[in-house]
């Protein structure tokens, strides 16, 4: 060393988009294939033939618990997409903001799936009050409800493992930054 202090190394520690970072990479983009199918699968129950029966208020067998599960569907996937979409813009940018950002999105997404698994109920009890041959198509079975479940499982193990990795980590602290 030259002893003016120029050239010295300072070690900042880890930083970067590997470890851990690298996994939740992964789990991000994994994340649009459940999203688009589930709104495509909502997007179509509003177009299809059950819409005109169930979600529609002049029909005779309008259940208005089915028709806003479908349109939470649609907009719970919408809102996920556009969060995630966002998540990803700040994430590649380095911003300072991410940590916030990702503790706010993996509690937002808990939220959303904790409402769908509630709207589930309702709608699934207000059909199961219907006395027609066409709910048997319609009909919401325990798979949707088990489905439902996992995915608030799924998010709660999301908030657990990723809300303190972001709070604790030094490679984010050193990250993160601009």
């Amino acid at each position: 060393m030259n002893g003016s202090g120029n050239n010295r190394y300072h070690y900042k520690g880890i930083e970067g988009l590997g470890g851990w970072l690298a996994i939740l990479q992964i789990f991000l983009f994994v994340s649009f294939v459940p999203l688009l199918l589930q709104l495509l699968i909502s997007n179509s129950a509003m177009n299809g033939e059950y819409w005109s029966v169930f979600g529609v208020e002049t029909s005779e067998h309008y259940v208005p618990e089915w028709r806003d599960y479908v349109r939470y569907g649609v907009g719970s996937s919408l809102v996920q997409l556009g969060a995630l979409l966002y998540v990803l813009f700040m994430f590649y940018g380095k911003k300072r903001y991410l940590p916030v950002i990702m503790i706010v999105y993996f509690v937002l997404v808990l939220l959303l799936d904790a409402g769908d698994l509630w709207l589930l109920g309702r709608a699934r009890d207000a059909l199961e009050q219907i006395n027609l041959t066409e709910v048997a198509a319609v009909q919401l079975t325990a798979s949707d409800v088990q489905q439902a479940v996992r995915s608030i499982v799924r998010s709660v193990a999301g908030c657990a493992i990723w809300i303190p990795y972001f709070l604790r980590s030094e490679r984010v602290a050193n990250t993160f930054v601009r």
